[in-house]
């Protein structure tokens, strides 16, 4: 069976303001409450998480020991169809505090402060990290990949 495999950084990255300190992402994941990561390559994840969800892949979670890219990677854990993993393509505007699901079939807004917290990260840990995208845009596409069974929706109501 394929593996797919998604990093994640064992620190906060070169130019956040908590640089070389600890993200806890892998108890996060393996505590269940990073439930999902955010990318903007939606093209190359999009149909390695479709395989996954559709039971022809797993999906392994690892972190890098030192500086990405350049270091080892250890696993957190392996999910599969059974995890009901998938995704959902957003629309992140940095400049509200909501996102945008779609567009695909519906379109809701979620508290940007609800949406740090499942990725694992607190708000403004949240904005920093992902505010890199922002420089050159106010809105960012990417594919929210979903480590659990939990989906963004239209009918819950966000706080």
């Amino acid at each position: 069976m394929k593996t797919h495999v998604i990093t994640l950084s064992k620190t906060f990255l070169k130019g956040h303001s908590q640089q070389g300190q600890s993200t806890n992402f892998r108890t996060k994941v393996l505590q269940g409450t990073k439930i999902h990561t955010l990318r903007t390559n939606v093209g190359y994840w999009q149909p390695k998480i479709e395989e996954v969800a559709a039971g022809k892949a797993i999906l392994s979670i690892r972190e890098w020991q030192g500086m990405p890219y350049r270091s080892k990677q250890e696993q957190i854990t392996c999910l599969t169809q059974e995890d009901q993993v998938g995704f959902q393509i957003i629309d992140l505007d940095f400049y509200n505090t909501c996102l945008k699901i779609g567009p695909i079939s519906y379109d809701c807004r979620i508290p940007m402060q609800q949406l740090a917290a499942n990725d694992g990260l607190e708000l403004l840990q949240f904005k920093e990290w992902f505010g890199l995208w922002a420089t050159t845009q106010k809105r960012v596409t990417a594919i929210c990949l979903h480590f659990t069974a939990f989906r963004y929706s239209p009918d819950e109501e966000y706080r």
